[in-house]
């Protein structure tokens, strides 16, 4: 059994990468899904909020997995709930790779794709948090900010993979190509690295905080941590939602770049995609140093500097895209990772710390999956107001949120 705290930070964080590898193929394939599985119209613009439906479905999914998972970990204990998530996502993966599309058998198509995307978003709400939990409760508590953004590194890793497997089957496959076989690559690999956390996850022992808690409360059905966090904890709920927001809205607009930069800056996807691979590297590279930061001048301080960061950059960041040079997009998209990475190093113990061991996971997960439920319908919301017309609609959303996020986090106390 693996013992050793910096084994379990590695297969720990290594399993979330291949889970959101997952579940970011379908927003960076959403194109190719459109006109594979929807019947179409003379309007693009529709065509492409249809399959943004469904992707926004994955998110509304993830409270259902995040809290039944959750109810797992509080109550049997977490690597019993972290051993389970995968094998939802490796089925819903394979499965996709192989559906029958709306040519072969009309509108049952897209009923199919919708289900799958539901399953893969059960599984993905109870991913990150799982994972979260399990990390902080193996590290002692002034050195979680390190650990827990190797999380982040390895989602990055994840969403690397993902942009880079778009990017390779737009780079040497024909559009024909793809929408006759290509599409299928991508999601067939997803299922196989599910199958492999699997395995990367039996050697991870029961976290001690979990162990020690038990000893002193046990949770009498899977219906008492939700009690318990709705009875006591709803003020921190509250402040972990706005939080979560915080980070949610710039990481889900991240995934609304492809069609974004191609439609109001002419950009080729070829490059918006191996632009954004070497934006996710650089995030995985740079967030273990804020990491670093959140445990030295605590996660709050981290936190403030990517809002403040979001607030004040981004619309200048924006302007230069007008340039329209492949250098600059790179630049645009590789500032945008760094304000994500400080975001996310301080977010993860602020959350750890927001709830007490019996009710950690369901905390978090509630907070975590209610708010990407919400955000996940950002990319049609952005489509349907115009954003592929007018890039300003972006920043007048993401400045909302970041300030209401800046409140929260003057709310909660800081951890150093």
């Amino acid at each position: 059994m693996i013992k050793n705290n910096n084994k379990v930070t590695i297969l720990s964080s290594l399993g979330a990468g291949f889970e959101y590898y997952d579940f970011i193929i379908f927003a960076l394939m959403s194109g190719t899904l459109s006109s594979l599985f929807y019947a179409q119209v003379d309007n693009e613009v529709i065509n492409i909020m249809k399959t943004f439906m469904v992707f926004a479905l994955g998110y509304v999914a993830r409270p259902i997995g995040g809290i039944l998972f959750a109810a797992v970990g509080d109550k049997s204990g977490r690597k019993k709930s972290f051993l389970s998530i995968m094998f939802l996502m490796a089925g819903a993966s394979l499965l996709i790779g192989c559906l029958p599309t709306y040519d072969v058998i009309g509108g049952i198509a897209p009923m199919f794709l919708i289900i799958l995307r539901i399953v893969q978003g059960i599984s993905f709400g109870a991913e990150l948090p799982g994972a979260i939990t399990m990390v902080a409760e193996h590290t002692d508590k002034n050195k979680r900010g390190a650990h827990t953004s190797f999380i982040i590194s390895s989602v990055s890793l994840g969403s690397v993979m993902a942009t880079l497997v778009a990017y390779l089957l737009n780079k040497f496959l024909d559009p024909q190509q793809v929408l006759a076989w290509g599409w299928r690559i991508p999601f067939l690999l997803g299922g196989v690295l599910a199958i492999i956390n699997y395995f990367i996850r039996k050697g991870i022992d029961e976290t001690p905080e979990f162990i020690n808690a038990q000893k002193v409360f046990r949770h009498k059905n899977y219906l008492s941590p939700m009690i318990h966090l709705l009875k006591g904890y709803k003020l921190k709920t509250l402040q972990g939602i706005v939080l979560t927001a915080g980070t949610s809205i710039l990481i889900i607009t991240n995934l609304f770049f492809p069609i974004f930069l191609n439609k109001i800056y002419a950009y080729e996807k070829s490059d918006i995609f191996s632009g954004m691979t070497l934006g996710v590297l650089w995030c995985a590279l740079v967030i273990p140093f804020f990491g670093k930061l959140a445990d030295k001048k605590g996660a709050g301080f981290s936190y403030k500097i990517g809002i403040l960061s979001a607030l004040f950059f981004l619309f200048p960041l924006l302007k230069l895209l007008e340039e329209g040079t492949y250098m600059t997009l790179v630049f645009f998209l590789m500032a945008y990772q760094t304000i994500i990475a400080a975001l996310m190093a301080g977010y993860m113990p602020l959350m750890v710390e927001l709830f007490p061991v019996k009710i950690r996971q369901t905390g978090i997960s509630v907070c975590y999956n209610i708010t990407y439920a919400i955000m996940g319908g950002a990319p049609f919301v952005y489509t349907y107001a115009g954003a592929l017309e007018n890039a300003n609609i972006i920043i007048y959303c993401i400045s909302g949120v970041s300030f209401l996020a800046l409140a929260a986090v003057y709310r909660v106390r800081d951890i150093k």
